[in-house]
């Protein structure tokens, strides 16, 4: 049963989130306190899963609460759920809440958030490598794109649409405007999984404020390995992204579907941006040890961390909202058997691109890894499609 802290120091707010919540009494164990100190107190004395603020209290505000949780108890999902409506602060508050909920609270939205979170940290596992997750609000950016986003920003001239385009060529970025678009900050808890539908949803502050502040690549780059080059990785995230969705095309019309497999496949591989620029060390010992061995990378990382890049990008989807299906995309495209679907999603456009894209890279040293799931792709009855497939990756885009 899931922990739940509510902090609240308004009395009616709290009594109106205390009905709201009857429905779920007996899923969740919960506790509500009026203010900051208190919560932490009690973070201090037990164990929670998931901790809801509110952000405008006083002596210490929802804000600096989760600066702090964050700080102390990495491993929490923090939840902001406030009726504030300053853009600012709510981009403010995202650097250390996962999503923001706007009062009243929806409990439907909120079992959906803890429901998704508690089933992939479930699958996680390691207590250590979930806080690490857990403590991050981006992922690392490309410096090169960096750079030409400072140059912008400093041209008298300079046009958020340009920004916004320049930011959209960097794994990284993408996965933050997606992460706010998806967080519930632009007024509803949305599901977005466009890139380009989410920059329209954000404001020209909001997008220039998470330019200014988009983290600039250090663990990745400075790894000598040629599979851990920030160049190869986005080009073969985007490459993958683009043939997910020429796949996608020849099955279904369904947008929602054909834009899932597009962001599946720019965001399939973010766990190894978390793994090899927070632990640049193990994850050096991990290639090594795939290459003295003869191991796949995938296993290679199981051995080294207990749990492979596949499952640690999808607890950080989950823990950022993403579409549910991008999350499966991300878990399960080496060994999408894993998965009990039997109906065409973005997991099977991106476990063929990700094969395609990385013959097509000539990764001979890992090509183990690279395979197709026959099996899996027996069980959705796709052999008919599945020459179609390989002939969509091998066409230009829109051909």
């Amino acid at each position: 049963m899931d922990r739940i802290i509510f902090v609240d120091d308004n009395e009616a707010d709290q009594l109106m989130l205390r009905r709201a919540l009857r429905p779920v009494a007996g899923e969740w164990e919960t506790r509500f306190v009026s203010d900051a100190r208190g919560a932490l107190k009690a973070m201090e004395q037990s164990s929670f899963d998931v901790v809801v603020s509110d952000v405008q209290m006083p002596e210490m505000d929802g804000v600096k609460l989760l600066e702090t949780v964050k700080r102390r108890h990495p491993g929490l999902v923090r939840i902001v759920l406030s009726g504030a409506e300053d853009s600012r602060a709510k981009l403010r508050a995202l650097d250390s809440a996962h999503v923001w909920m706007t009062k009243p609270c929806d409990t439907d939205v909120l079992r959906d958030i803890v429901d998704r979170v508690h089933k992939w940290g479930h699958l996680l596992g390691d207590e250590h490598l979930k806080r690490l997750v857990g403590q991050m609000d981006a992922l690392p950016s490309s410096h090169d794109v960096c750079c030409h986003i400072e140059e912008e920003l400093r041209s008298p001239t300079a046009s958020v649409r340009t920004i916004a385009r320049l930011m959209l060529k960097d794994v990284g970025m993408t996965a933050k405007i997606l992460h706010v678009a998806n967080s519930g900050i632009v007024g509803t808890y949305s599901r977005i999984s466009n890139p380009d539908y989410a920059v329209g949803a954000l404001s020209p502050r909001m997008i220039r404020s998470l330019a200014i502040s988009a983290s600039v690549l250090s663990g990745v780059d400075t790894m000598k390995d040629k599979r851990l080059s920030a160049k190869d990785l986005v080009s073969h995230a985007f490459s993958t992204g683009a043939l997910a969705r020429e796949i996608a095309k020849t099955v279904t019309h369904d947008a929602t579907v054909i834009e899932d497999a597009f962001l599946a496949g720019i965001l399939h591989d973010v766990g190894k941006l978390v793994l090899a620029s927070n632990l640049p060390r193990l994850y050096a010992s991990a290639i090594t040890l795939g290459r003295e061995r003869g191991l796949p990378l995938l296993r290679a990382e199981e051995e080294i961390f207990g749990v492979n890049h596949t499952k640690v990008g999808a607890y950080l989807l989950a823990l950022w909202g993403m579409p549910g299906p991008v999350v499966e995309a991300c878990a399960h495209h080496h060994n999408p058997c894993a998965c009990q679907e039997r109906e065409f999603s973005a997991l099977a456009a991106v476990h063929v691109a990700n094969v395609v894209a990385h013959k097509q890279e000539e990764r001979t040293a890992d090509s183990i890894s690279y395979l197709f799931d026959y099996d899996y792709l027996a069980r959705l009855k796709a052999n008919a499609w599945f020459e179609e497939w390989l002939e969509a990756c091998l066409m230009p885009a829109g051909k």
